[in-house]
């Protein structure tokens, strides 16, 4: 690569022959990282430095298999792998890794323990995309996808789960029982892997909120006025004081229900409800199907537009009760029971329309599409950490079947519906990461053309990013943009309509 020698020497650097003990091993993605050397780095470091022209955490860059130290996740022991491995389904016959025609790793007996084991360990976390990208990491499991093992899950061991270990809500660990040293078990799955939110979790994540949006908690790197959005850490601090909730699932709370319900009001109604002496319920469900479908999409023109919802219309409900409302809330004698006291904080045209739903806490990988850029979404460093390879075994696929199912998913694909489902049906066509296809659609700013330009490019080099390319927003880019709003060359590159739809996102 011609390209990246000349960023290389240009920084300083020296190319060197294969085998020099004293130089970094270069790889273009995970999946070309050799079995006989134990760093490897990613091009995406030269990249980047080149970009930032200063030096980076390199070790941010470092590929390998994972021993599960840095994943965020409770690890049992590692299965030992016998010489001949046993090829079962639960009918005890031999079962594909996954569903997808170009793969043939099959699950071993141990390999299945070992999911179910990791599932007993996570509960909170079974649910999620992110849950089995994370596991696909570790050493046990590395020659299978995260798609694949969910897919395993989903289809064959859920029913053998049997159990889950009791989580300390506290550090987020399992619970050591002391006479048997042995993680403490809970065979009452339903109410634990549920994980619903109670009243007084929806009170904490309001109050947390509020703190940020008061200018109350500095973030690194964020200045103290920037509340229009809330940056990504907001929720990982929230996740640290309530391990019970993953940092995703905090933020979705945050996004489906204590936005469109209104912080303060929550927060009355709360601290109401325990002068009251009555049990406060959690706040109730303000998403449905119909807040998803934030994109209208001309599939043939390549362009997205985004479409007014009605809730946007009604307008958010993060304002406080005026005084004369608390007051007489307060002095009110009469008897009432939590829903009625709820629903003199809640919008009528909401109320009546979410009165059944309460307090579930939902698919939290189902709103991934419609988070921006500091609403929430994973950054690249973070997706690297998560999901470093879009695609297993890129290397083995027959890349033009692979493109034309692309192709076809995106002509299936129309203004009725979500981006969801089209990386879902992308996700299931070909395998690819849904965390990917994610973030490779917020790049691209909606811009369907753009998008499967991405994907595409990513099949044929292997590069996680498009650098330089008309549409295609990079940390550099945007990096740009929030310090020069009107930067002549991002205006160049990306167009005004592209650059207008940037700021919309990162202001």
């Amino acid at each position: 690569n011609d390209h990246l020698k000349t960023m290389i020497t240009s920084l300083g650097g020296e190319v060197v022959d294969d085998g020099n003990l004293d130089a970094l091993a270069l790889v273009p993605s995970k999946e070309k990282s050799r079995t006989d050397l134990a760093y490897q780095y990613l091009y995406q470091y030269i990249h980047d430095t080149f970009s930032k022209k200063t030096p980076l955490d390199i070790n941010k860059y470092r590929v390998g298999k994972s021993s599960g130290q840095s994943l965020n996740i409770n690890i049992g022991e590692f299965p030992i792998k016998p010489v001949q491995d046993e090829k079962l389904n639960e009918n005890g016959d031999g079962i594909d890794a996954n569903p997808f025609d170009f793969k043939s790793n099959k699950f071993t007996k141990e390999e299945d323990d070992f999911i179910l084991d990791l599932v007993r360990r996570n509960p909170h976390l079974r649910s999620t995309h992110t849950f089995f990208a994370r596991i696909a990491q570790l050493k046990p499991l590395s020659e299978h996808t995260g798609n694949s093992i969910r897919y395993r899950y989903r289809k064959v061991l859920a029913p053998n789960l049997a159990f889950v270990y009791k989580i300390d809500p506290k550090t987020g660990k399992p619970e050591i029982d002391a006479a048997t040293n042995q993680p403490k078990k809970i065979e009452d799955i339903p109410s634990l892997i549920k994980s619903q939110y109670t009243s007084e979790e929806d009170y904490a994540l309001c109050k947390h909120i509020l703190l940020y949006k008061n200018g109350e908690m500095v973030l690194s790197g964020k200045k103290k006025h920037e509340v229009s959005q809330i940056p990504e850490a907001v929720f990982q601090e929230l996740h640290k004081l309530n391990p019970r909730h993953s940092t995703m699932s905090w933020r979705d709370r945050y996004r489906k229900f204590a936005a469109k319900f209104g912080l303060r009001k929550y927060i009355a109604y709360y601290e109401e409800c325990q002068q009251r002496d009555i049990e406060p319920e959690p706040m109730k469900n303000m998403s449905s199907r119909n807040d998803r479908k934030d994109y209208k999409v001309d599939v043939f023109g390549n362009e997205s537009e985004e479409r007014p919802s009605k809730r946007d219309e009604m307008k958010q409900y993060d304002i406080a009760l005026a005084d004369s409302q608390l007051e007489e809330s307060n002095t009110n004698t009469d008897k009432k029971d939590a829903a009625e006291i709820m629903s003199e904080h809640v919008s009528p045209e909401i109320s009546e329309s979410t009165a059944a739903h309460l307090g579930e806490e939902g698919d939290n990988d189902l709103e991934l599409v419609d988070v921006k850029a500091d609403d929430g979404l994973m950054d690249f460093r973070q997706l690297i950490d998560i999901d470093p390879e879009p695609l297993k075994h890129r290397g083995e696929i027959d890349l033009s079947t692979m493109i034309s199912n692309i192709r076809e998913c995106f002509r299936n694909f129309g203004d009725g519906n979500t981006p969801y489902e089209l990386f879902k049906d992308i996700s299931d066509q070909t395998g690819i990461s849904m965390l990917w296809l994610n973030y490779w659609f917020d790049c691209s700013c909606g811009m369907l053309g753009t998008f499967i330009q991405a994907i595409i490019n990513y099949l044929k080099t292997g590069d996680l990013v498009m650098n330089d390319v008309s549409g295609f927003w990079t940390e550099k880019d945007d990096e740009l943009l929030k310090v020069d709003p009107e930067n002549k060359d991002l205006l160049h590159l990306h167009g005004k309509d592209s650059v207008t739809k940037r700021k919309a996102v990162l202001f």
